[in-house]
């Protein structure tokens, strides 16, 4: 594996959305994309991402099977134990949510981004009405880098029936700004859950 560096300062204007300048700031280090000494568009070896553009649900499932329910990790592991599990930081509407017993829902149960979008802009004021997608990420220094104060759950995805995909092995390896959907997943190790996640997939937290 290559040696590990703190992500330049030069690549920080595209790690714009919150949470990513603290990650930096506080040195959590990812070999791969944006931190390999190979240069800012290294991939972690034995990674080939299909360059495909996911639209819909059906296509991730077909064309990105290989990245739903899938307990690998680009950058050396973070699901613990021998499960398959993730971690989520909660946002207000999250912590109601889980306090009630009720999961986590998308921002936009029924919105129309496409998974690239999501990546991208997902923390974003127009993901809220937008957004279907669920931001988990299978490094837990990373969810408490982006905890506002409602705190971090851990998240069993083997519990999750709805479609899990993870973009940086679907979406290709190309410059910035056209990049974010591959760097930004890769980056942050993001398991995107479609729509919901029931209250019984939540095993730990907050």
């Amino acid at each position: 594996m290559a040696a590990l560096r703190r992500v330049p300062q030069e690549h920080w204007q595209y790690l714009n959305f919150t949470g990513i300048g603290q990650l930096a700031a506080r040195g959590v280090q990812r070999s791969g994309a944006l931190t390999n000494n190979s240069g800012p568009t290294a991939t972690p070896a034995g990674i080939s991402p299909a360059p495909t553009t996911i639209t819909s649900t059906e296509e991730i499932t077909s064309a990105g099977a290989s990245a739903t329910h899938d307990s690998a990790s680009p950058a050396g592991g973070a699901a613990e134990g021998d499960g398959n599990f993730a971690w989520r930081a909660l946002n207000t509407k999250d912590a109601q949510s889980v306090g009630e017993g009720a999961g986590i829902s998308a921002k936009a149960p029924d919105g129309e981004w496409t998974l690239g979008e999501h990546v991208a802009n997902g923390s974003k004021r127009s993901s809220w009405a937008n957004d279907p997608w669920i931001a988990t990420t299978r490094d837990r220094s990373i969810a408490e880098a982006f905890d506002s104060g409602n705190g971090i759950v851990k998240i069993d995805l083997s519990r999750v029936p709805s479609t899990q995909a993870e973009a940086w092995r679907i979406y290709p390896r190309v410059p910035m700004p056209e990049g974010k959907p591959y760097y930004y997943s890769i980056w942050t190790q993001e398991v995107s859950v479609y729509q919901f996640i029931p209250q019984d997939a939540i095993v730990e937290g907050p």
